[in-house]
């Protein structure tokens, strides 16, 4: 999901339920990703739920995979 097109179209999907709030970051920058989290959490609070749907697949634990190489 990308630009105004892909929100419009989340936020319809989510049928007035709540809201999609797509962040498009660069997830092999560090810098990217911690500015994403200093945005979120300074926007929504404490994060209960984490869905990373950046493209990556690896049979692995999200915490146990290194920034820039996939599955540690």
């Amino acid at each position: 999901m990308t630009g105004a097109h892909g929100v419009a179209d989340a936020n319809t999907d989510a049928d007035a339920e709540g809201a999609a709030h797509p962040i498009q970051v660069d997830v092999t920058d560090r810098a990217e990703i911690d500015a994403m989290r200093e945005a979120v959490l300074e926007t929504f609070g404490p994060i209960d739920i984490l869905v990373s749907n950046a493209g990556i697949t690896s049979d692995c634990p999200l915490t146990r995979m290194s920034p820039m190489t996939g599955p540690a």
